[in-house]
């Protein structure tokens, strides 16, 4: 699989080396996509975005991987929230010409300005099987004025994907 599928050598390394998180509200969160945020003038400005957990990171020891239920993530996050609001800070990195736009698989360089952009807060959780939320497609193509997508074929490619996996 690594020699057929060279682009996914760093997601598996990754994988490797780190064990999940402890709970969602621990965990970040990386667009892998590209999205243009487009002002009122139509100036086009390249972005990325990632959701940083207040709590901080924390993973998984590997005895307490061994011993986690499978719905050890969704449990953990009910159980937090009941102690007060969850906080995720949303940071969106600025594109610069030429920085891949169509290949979410080709990282940005680590230097880019990178700003706060807002704050998403969690205030309670319960779980999924049964709740109103279980009956929501979530479509990465319906998106806010102002921001419209790349032409990353992938990206173009979820919506319609997801549609038939909920379908299903």
């Amino acid at each position: 699989f690594k020699a057929s599928h060279p682009d996914n050598l760093a997601q598996a390394q990754y994988l490797a080396t780190n064990n999940p998180p402890t709970s969602y509200a621990n965990s970040e969160y990386y667009g892998i996509h590209t999205f243009k945020f487009v002002d009122k003038k139509n100036k086009v400005t390249l972005v990325r975005w990632r959701f940083v957990p207040q709590d901080g990171e924390k993973r998984l020891s590997d005895a307490d991987l061994k011993t986690a239920a499978s719905d050890f993530l969704e449990q953990s996050l009910i159980e937090r929230t009941k102690q007060g609001p969850v906080r995720w800070d949303m940071l969106v990195t600025i594109g610069k010409a030429g920085d891949p736009e169509d290949n979410p698989t080709l990282p940005w360089p680590a230097e880019r300005k990178e700003i706060k952009a807002g704050t998403l807060s969690i205030t309670a959780a319960k779980p999924q099987k049964g709740a109103q939320c279980e009956s929501i497609n979530f479509d990465p193509l319906v998106m806010a004025d102002g921001i419209e997508p790349t032409n990353d074929p992938v990206l173009l490619f979820r919506s319609s994907a997801y549609a038939v996996s909920y379908g299903k």
